[in-house]
């Protein structure tokens, strides 16, 4: 069965902006070579909001793209 995560952030101030931008492309990168991964978007929302949808094989696959590489090295820089 398919897993489907959603996430969403709100960034603290737009001097986060580029930053955030730099290390999304790096987790997109990341997750379209990733075993497991189907497919993925990523969404805007006004202000500074955020989101992302994506479809994984199965939750080993998507804990191993959360957990690893350019995902796991900007979590700490956006996630309070």
């Amino acid at each position: 069965m398919a897993v489907v995560s959603v996430t969403r952030l709100h960034l603290a101030s737009w001097w986060t902006l580029l930053p955030f931008v730099l290390e999304t492309k790096g987790s997109m990168r990341q997750a379209s070579q990733a075993d497991g991964f189907l497919r993925g978007v990523v969404g805007k929302e006004p202000g500074r909001g955020f989101w992302t949808a994506t479809v994984w094989t199965d939750i080993d696959a998507m804990r191993a793209f959360r957990d690893s590489g350019a995902h796991l090295k900007a979590m700490p820089k956006f996630y309070r």
